[in-house]
């Protein structure tokens, strides 16, 4: 097979697959963060988007006996503790989850009995209270639709499960379409990459943000492209509405909103109106996101303070923010801190479970460096645009690090243990970027495509044994 005319569909059917298979195999609440992302999902479902106080109210705590951190969450559905509780995967600390010791111990009938509805009770699920609504928008819909027709509630996070699956398997398609060329191989390869598809089958902000993130550079990419300035000023806009939304579902990838200025730098537009309103563009997709923290934030902070030190880690950034940079820096160059983000990127789903070995890494790199290798060069990517992009990818990394290490690491901390490679899939989508306007080889589509739903369907295999 030398040609593959529809990589769009490849793309669509292998995230799927995969995808469905995942969602179907791992147990409720064995997602990464998965618990409390069910509890967000249903606070929201139940028209209550913004967090609030529990503290003496936590059900989640009285029916554990501990929290899940600061007493600050909001309304949830007593039936979604109770699943969480009867998948066995408490009271461990959250250190301490390793599903392969527990899926084997669930009694599926007494999950099964749960309800959709029992009662609305407050739950403590303070480190995702923060998101954006927009960031669970194809799993509330469904949690609505399942608690509105009354199916239990396992059935409801199946189907939630199989929404985000569905929804990123269609935005991939959309962004691998939209790109064309060889940024479309790029694209394709990430959105089939094992954590993308692990990450799309649970319940969880990373569905909707990797397939926002894949669409934001698609677009950019197609406005890059265009061949009037009409068409690249459209794709322009619809980028800047996949970027707000991006932004707005998490906010740490802010510093991708500039690349709706790296198209004007791109086209080698010398129109300063073009740059200007680029520059707006970039600055009004922020907003949202600045607005929305700023409501949540309101009451957080006193929560958040206890569990994090965050006065004191403010405290150290305007007193000592070398050691700061330093420890960000040695995030991402001391090597058991590396490899261990490296592995993650490459195929971790959950925590202390299935975790790709080394030599996955080195497949992945082969592929991306023949969807790069075996193309026919059109134009050149200019300079100063290249020069922005990597800019951008650094300055992304920055505030990734910088927000884990005020959210989660220690005040002292010399790395920033938070990081983690899934993080690292929007930026990724960067790499798309060089080959802009290089056009594709059918046998370098073919091999790259082909290898990457190879991966995944070993990773979905180890994950099965695993389970």
């Amino acid at each position: 097979m030398q040609h593959l005319r529809r990589p769009e569909l490849w793309t669509f059917v292998t995230v799927l697959i995969f995808g469905g298979i995942l969602a179907l195999m791992i147990p409720p609440a064995y997602g990464q963060d998965e618990p409390v992302h069910m509890m967000r999902i249903w606070q929201i479902a139940h028209g209550q988007s913004v967090g609030h106080d529990v503290s003496g109210s936590d059900a989640f705590e009285s029916l554990f006996g501990f929290s899940t951190g600061p007493a600050w969450g909001g309304a949830t559905e007593l039936s979604v503790i109770r699943l969480i509780k009867a998948v066995h995967l408490y009271p461990l600390s959250w250190s301490q989850m390793v599903p392969s010791e527990h899926a084997s111990q669930i009694d599926w009938s007494a999950v099964w009995s749960l309800p959709s509805h029992e009662a609305v009770v407050d739950a403590g699920f303070y480190n995702v209270a923060i998101y954006s609504p927009i960031a669970y928008l194809p799993q509330t819909f469904t949690v609505m639709t399942g608690t509105a027709i009354g199916l239990p509630v396992v059935a409801i996070v199946y189907l939630a499960r199989l929404a985000g699956v569905i929804f990123s398997a269609g935005a991939a398609a959309l962004s691998v379409r939209l790109a064309g060329g060889a940024s479309a191989t790029v694209l394709a390869v990430i959105a089939c990459l094992p954590v993308t598809v692990a990450q799309s089958a649970v319940l969880g902000a990373d569905a909707v943000v990797n397939s926002l993130a894949l669409l934001s550079v698609a677009l950019v990419i197609r406005s890059i492209r265009a061949e009037s300035d009409a068409h690249a000023w459209n794709a322009s806009v619809w980028a800047g509405v996949a970027l707000t939304a991006l932004v707005l579902s998490k906010s740490a990838y802010a510093p991708l909103t500039a690349l709706l200025i790296v198209v004007p730098l791109a086209r080698r537009a010398r129109s300063r109106t073009w740059v200007w309103l680029s520059v707006s563009g970039a600055a009004l997709a922020v907003l949202p996101a600045v607005l929305w923290q700023t409501v949540v934030n309101a009451g957080a902070p006193n929560a958040y303070q206890g569990e994090v030190g965050l006065h004191q880690k403010l405290d150290r950034l305007v007193n000592d923010p070398l050691g700061v940079l330093t420890a960000s820096v040695r995030t991402w160059i001391d090597p058991l801190s590396l490899q261990q983000i490296g592995e993650q990127f490459a195929g971790s789903a959950m925590w202390n479970s299935v975790r790709a070995p080394l030599w996955t890494l080195v497949v992945l790199g082969l592929l991306l460096g023949v969807s790069y290798g075996l193309h026919t060069v059109t134009h050149s990517f200019p300079l100063p645009a290249s020069v922005a992009v990597a800019g951008i990818a650094i300055a992304t990394l920055g505030i990734v690090t910088l927000s884990m290490y005020i959210a989660f690491a220690p005040v002292d901390a010399e790395i920033v243990t938070g990081v983690q490679g899934r993080y690292l899939i929007p930026i990724a989508a960067l790499t798309a970027l060089p080959v802009v306007f290089r056009s594709q080889r059918g046998s370098s589509m073919v091999i790259a495509l082909t290898g990457v739903a190879a991966l995944t369907a070993a990773f979905t295999a180890e994950v099965a044994y695993t389970l």
